[in-house]
């Protein structure tokens, strides 16, 4: 699975966004346990390398944060 090196200032913004998204996830965990679509972002902030985990690789295509954005 060829995902792309990442520099140093791309992964400290990975690291912090991740960990800003599991407080997101900390914060929201009554409401977003409620459905099932969600339980798989539960163990996202604890994937050392998740450009490259099979479960997660389509997050981090540009189709699919260009969708996401748009639905924000």
């Amino acid at each position: 699975m060829g995902s792309k090196p990442i520099n140093q200032k791309a992964q400290n913004e990975l690291k912090q966004n991740m960990e800003d998204f599991k407080k997101y996830l900390e914060q929201k965990e009554i409401e977003l346990s409620k459905t099932t679509e969600f339980l798989v972002y539960y163990t996202l902030p604890y994937i050392p390398n998740p450009r490259g985990h099979p479960t997660y690789d389509q997050l981090f295509k540009p189709e699919c944060t260009k969708d996401l954005k748009e639905q924000l």
